[in-house]
């Protein structure tokens, strides 16, 4: 009779450890399935997130070629002066015969330059137009005048002076399209 008994208690210890294995199988199962279709969802969700940031980037460089060629006829029409900084360049654009920035432009440079690293090297070339009355020394000057400004907002900002080198270009061309422009070159 003890056996007996001994013998239906092993085999309904058995069946509850198998059924309980059982069970634990079939939700490890369902929560493996689970897993699997929430790394597919975040896998194409960031299939998403990288085609939508592609075509930000597309936008954005069309906007910039577009923003470039407004800059272009906007210029003339705008009396405040144009700070880009694009592809470690600062540019900065002039109105013709103009040869100190307004406040607003200083505290954009400012600005711009906090964020650089003091030991970046700085290229200043300044380019002036001329007027018809005045020769290209004028314009050698009123682009001297113009880069010396910049230099000391840099200087002033904490820079090396002896990181930053002018180069007052006068009328000279130079690839913006525009005669009236600095460009720093942050090395």
């Amino acid at each position: 009779m003890i056996f007996i008994k001994t013998h239906i208690l092993f085999i309904i210890f058995n069946l509850i450890i198998f059924n309980n294995s059982a069970t634990s199988q079939e939700s490890y199962l369902i929560k493996k399935k689970i897993k699997d279709e929430n790394d597919i969802t975040t896998i194409k969700n960031k299939d998403n997130v990288i085609s939508s940031k592609k075509k930000k980037e597309k936008n954005l460089l069309k906007k910039n070629n577009d923003g470039i060629k407004k800059n272009l006829k906007s210029v003339n029409a705008n009396p405040k002066n144009a700070i880009i900084l694009k592809d470690r360049q600062l540019r900065v654009i002039y109105k013709p015969n103009q040869k100190n920035l307004d406040q607003d432009d200083i505290i954009k440079i400012i600005e711009i330059s906090d964020n650089l690293n003091r030991e970046n090297i700085l290229t200043i070339k300044s380019y002036a137009s001329k007027n018809a009355n005045e020769g290209s020394s004028e314009a050698r000057r009123t682009s001297l005048s113009r880069a010396l400004e910049i230099r000391s907002l840099f200087i002033e900002n904490s820079f090396p002076a002896t990181n930053i080198f002018v180069k007052a270009l006068g009328a000279e061309k130079n690839d913006e399209g525009f005669t009236d422009i600095i460009i720093v070159e942050i090395n």
